[in-house]
């Protein structure tokens, strides 16, 4: 299997051809259909990219859906449990969520080897400013060799020390934030783009995510993982014993 390093030479020498896997998640209670044309058609070779010349440099293969309502339920998480266990999976892998449209090539047209593309409009990236974390559900693009050494971080934390929480409720956490966990420890990698978007009609229904009376806890609770996971790498890089995780919230 080809590196993504190797990909970007192979570019360089004229070969016509990018392998990404588009990976959803989903309930299972909604049509998927408009979303699955548009990663079909992203790869016509009429359509202009910039980093690739063509979309048909970008060949999308191997299309994975973790649908909760079949599969254990994993929430959001389930995404990233598709990608990294799925030996049919390519080395680039192609996120949203599964409530709006874009243009998946155009996200990954502007992929950059060790950049984790988020398409974030104006409106949303005002939002979020001032935050460690980026929004992944309009699309995004990154390797997914970076899936695993991301989410052992916090679970690193939990082996050693209890992290403010048990094990049940941190496990909890990542299935409902892994887009805000792992962008977040990988601040450094993001790359914003702003590829046109539409909400599909359930976008807005009261059953989504963001609209649950938890939410801003547990992106508080999220971010603030993220920050004690950091506290604690940095701490054990000057050589100090982990300290005490926070306090639990309830």
């Amino acid at each position: 299997m080809s590196t993504i390093n190797e990909h970007d030479e192979r570019y360089a020498g004229g070969q016509k051809e990018m392998k990404v896997t588009p990976v959803l998640v989903t309930r299972g209670d909604v049509d998927l259909s408009e979303i699955l044309k548009s990663i079909r058609s992203a790869c016509m070779p009429n359509c202009d990219g910039d980093r690739f010349k063509n979309h048909d440099l970008i060949e999308f293969v191997n299309l994975l859906i973790w649908d909760n309502s079949k599969l254990l339920n994993l929430g959001p998480f389930g995404q990233y449990v598709a990608a990294t266990t799925n030996p049919d999976c390519a080395d680039l892998v192609y996120f949203q969520d599964d409530d709006c449209v874009t243009d998946p090539a155009q996200i990954v047209a502007q992929w950059e080897p060790g950049k984790i593309v988020c398409n974030m409009s104006a409106e949303y990236r005002a939002n979020y400013e001032d935050k460690p974390d980026k929004l992944m559900g309009f699309g995004s693009c990154f390797e997914r060799s970076l899936i695993k050494p991301t989410f052992d971080r916090p679970q690193k934390g939990a082996t050693l020390m209890d992290c403010g929480a048990s094990r049940g409720d941190l496990q909890a956490l990542i299935w409902r934030e892994p887009s805000r966990i792992f962008t977040a420890l990988n601040r450094d990698r993001i790359k914003l783009v702003d590829v046109p978007f539409k909400h599909l009609s359930w976008a807005t229904a009261d059953d989504r995510l963001y609209k649950q009376p938890d939410h801003n806890m547990m992106a508080a609770q999220a971010r603030s993982l993220v920050a004690w996971i950091e506290g604690q790498e940095r701490a054990e890089a000057l050589g100090f014993k982990p300290g005490p995780s926070p306090a639990k919230k309830e």
